[in-house]
């Protein structure tokens, strides 16, 4: 009977960490490049902070604070807050249109 109970115990703990590692892997963060279609403006999330890069009117780059709560994500540009939405795909939408994340 006992010797049941511990093996039972350990498919628990098992199934436990399994959970864990799955959702850990769905909540990662969303550091890396993100670019726009066109290759017109980018977003670079690392270390914490936010470098939008834009090259309507030239070359313009500005590293920013941003926030994110669940699949939200809040850029606080100079220009005003950029919301995007952390997409299934892995991509950020908002109202600029979608930005791909790229390998790398």
């Amino acid at each position: 009977m006992f010797r049941g109970t511990l093996y039972a115990r350990r498919i628990m703990v098992a199934g436990l960490i399994v959970l864990a590692a799955g959702l850990t892997a769905c909540s990662k963060g969303i550091d890396g490049k993100y670019v726009m279609q066109g290759g017109i403006a980018t977003i670079e999330f690392k270390n914490g902070k936010a470098t939008l890069t834009s090259e309507m009117g030239g070359k313009q780059v500005e590293t920013v604070d941003y926030t994110q709560e669940g699949d939200k994500i809040t850029v606080k540009a100079k220009e005003g807050d950029l919301v995007l939405t952390l997409t299934k795909d892995g991509n950020l939408e908002g109202g600029l249109g979608t930005f791909k994340k790229t390998a790398g």
